[in-house]
């Protein structure tokens, strides 16, 4: 009996330590249902959804891209417009959506930009693993909802101008998405 516990409570301890590395689901089991309204508001503008994982594979965000397809048949898609970024985080600003990169390019770039009003989502892409149907890519992001611009004049210019400053990341962390084998340049 004494062996059964130690052992429940060392698969206990084991387990909890493992939900620690991975991006906190903040929607806990439902956070797939959560993102089902942004679903039906994708589909009313006729957008692709993407949807963001964690470790785990638990639905931790979505993006709402929109493919321009070949009208023939495969339909491959030579650019990928990403519209905005829902992450399921601790962040004061969530929802990111001045995404002007095509995320057939995302992987090949040293960092991409994401803005919201108040909000900056800085990402680094890399391809995890492809197979005959999708490529599964992991994103690792900073994210910052701190913003403050001090003007500036410029030596020599005369001119004014701007100093942004995002302060420290309000959170990181890193979540997968597939792209599909549809999808490529």
């Amino acid at each position: 009996m004494k062996i059964i516990f130690i052992s429940l409570l060392v698969l206990l301890v084991s387990g909890t330590s493992y939900a620690d590395t991975v991006l906190k689901n903040c929607y806990s089991s439902t956070s797939s249902v959560y993102f089902v309204h942004s679903l039906e508001a994708m589909a009313q503008e006729k957008e692709t959804p993407v949807l963001l994982l964690n470790e785990a594979k638990e639905v931790v965000g979505v993006m709402s891209v929109s493919p321009n397809r070949d009208e023939k048949y495969p339909h491959k898609a030579a650019s990928v417009v990403v519209n905005k970024v829902e992450l399921c985080a601790s962040l004061q600003v969530s929802d990111f959506y001045y995404a002007d990169d095509d995320l057939l390019d995302w992987a090949s770039m040293d960092s991409i930009s994401i803005t919201q009003d108040e909000g900056l989502l800085q990402l680094k892409v890399s391809v995890v693993e492809k197979n005959k149907y999708a490529t599964l890519m992991k994103a690792t992001f900073n994210a910052y909802d701190v913003f403050s611009e001090e003007d500036e004049v410029a030596a020599g210019a005369g001119q004014p101008g701007f100093i942004e400053d995002w302060g420290l990341p309000k959170g990181s962390g890193e979540f997968y998405f597939y792209m599909p084998s549809q999808w490529s340049k």
